[in-house]
């Protein structure tokens, strides 16, 4: 019996659209019985702007694992050292044609970006400060994330640069999180943990939990749950992780599934 479901929401419950399947919302209020898990590199802000009818029905697991929040209020959160923030800012920003968001628990923070990056950025963060002029303006808030833009050149040119900080003996992670996003965070921290924190929490089995996703920042939440789906437009790495396949995004993929298994 399933207990749980959690999903991903950029290119696994959202159409490239960035369009809420139809009934939705109204699928998850009618099964109250059934944890309902949003996991999202997203900001917290932005993911409840999302649902602002339906907040209380749902468990959100923001910025990739870093914030878990139910009912408005946060379960737990997951920081980063203010010198090793410093020390990745130096690093992001030799790389050429970076932005960097600093994804603080109660605001968004970045220095510089392009209108692309601006764009983009907007898109997942809600509460953002622009045209930050020094760390200090968030000395009062808690990083939980650092997330570096580079525009379609994630996989290609971004990732390749920042992949060293998985090397076994380090305490952060650099993980692929969409084509043009690389986001950074202490070793420990990923929607898997995460979840993992709300599964023991409320006492449900990885045999009870279902989980959809579609890119590498899913990679440990797919394998928390024993009843996985890889979406079809899903990463080929997320497809082999994955027990099931299914429709993409674009084709309802969570709710064909969801209706054909939980009726």
């Amino acid at each position: 019996m399933i207990k749980l479901i959690a999903t991903d929401m950029d290119g696994t419950l959202l159409n490239d659209k960035k369009e809420l399947p139809k009934n939705f919302c109204s699928f998850v209020s009618s099964r109250k019985d059934i944890k309902t898990v949003i996991a999202s590199g997203r900001q917290y802000f932005s993911l409840i702007k999302t649902f602002p009818d339906n907040v209380n029905d749902f468990i959100f697991i923001a910025d990739n694992g870093a914030v878990v929040y139910e009912k408005g209020k946060p379960l737990f959160t997951d920081f980063i050292d203010r010198e090793t923030v410093e020390s990745l800012l130096k690093e992001i920003h030799a790389i050429e044609g970076t932005a960097c968001v600093l994804c603080g628990a109660n605001s968004a923070y970045i220095s510089t970006a392009d209108e692309i990056a601006v764009k983009n950025i907007e898109m997942y963060y809600a509460k953002v400060k622009f045209d930050m002029k020094s760390f200090d303006e968030c000395r009062d808030d808690k990083i939980l994330k650092l997330a570096v833009f580079l525009n379609k050149e994630a996989e290609s040119r971004l990732y390749p640069s920042l992949k060293h900080l998985n090397d076994k003996d380090g305490k952060m992670s650099a993980v692929l999180s969409g084509d043009s996003w690389v986001d950074i965070m202490n070793r420990r921290t990923n929607k898997g943990t995460a979840l993992k924190k709300v599964m023991e929490l409320y006492g449900i089995k990885p045999e009870e939990a279902m989980a959809f996703g579609d890119y590498h920042n899913d990679l440990e939440m797919i394998k928390a749950c024993k009843e996985s789906y890889a979406m079809a437009n899903a990463h080929e790495d997320i497809k082999a992780a994955a027990k099931y396949i299914a429709p993409s995004n674009n084709d309802d993929g969570v709710m064909r599934v969801l209706r054909k298994v939980l009726g």
